[in-house]
């Protein structure tokens, strides 16, 4: 369970260190609720 806490924070340092990485992030996620709602 720690370790799980501890790669979650690390991700996110990493995240927060590299905007352009997060806006892609973002967009993916856009991309998968469009595709969830068409699966819809």
């Amino acid at each position: 369970m720690v370790i799980i806490l501890i790669i979650l924070f690390i991700t996110l340092l990493v995240a927060l260190s590299n905007r352009s990485r997060l806006k892609d992030m973002e967009a993916d996620m856009e991309a998968i609720k469009r595709k969830l709602n068409i699966a819809d």
